[in-house]
């Protein structure tokens, strides 16, 4: 009888580490995002978005937020958004989301399109 050799499936990260970062803007503030954000945060995010409790669906937002950036393009997006001058609202706030989102996806026309 031969023996069975055991054999473990190994699973590698496949977001790339050498990604240029995205650049936008928002208002006159040019910001660079992350090129991805870590899976566990993603998943909280989307789970936090589609539940019925606000309070938590914020807390989603803000949490992809502050893995979105590094600290000084955190501190300038907050600004940016704050700033009575730009004029953000909610809803500019969820299309800016929108928009990372789908360029992390890796879909280029829908993020294209959410351009337009």
């Amino acid at each position: 009888m031969v023996a069975k050799k055991e054999t473990t499936k190994s699973f590698a990260g496949s977001s790339k580490k050498d990604v240029e970062p995205i650049k936008f803007e928002v208002g006159d503030v040019e910001l660079e995002a992350f090129p991805t954000v870590d899976g566990w945060t993603t998943l909280q995010f989307v789970k936090g978005i589609t539940g019925e409790d606000p309070g938590a669906n914020m807390a989603a937002v803000e949490t992809y937020l502050e893995h979105s950036f590094d600290d000084a393009n955190l501190k300038k997006f907050i600004e940016a958004i704050r700033d009575p001058k730009n004029g953000f609202n909610i809803d500019d706030v969820s299309e800016i989301m929108s928009w990372l989102f789908q360029e992390r996806s890796g879909d280029k026309d829908l993020a294209e399109s959410s351009q337009s």
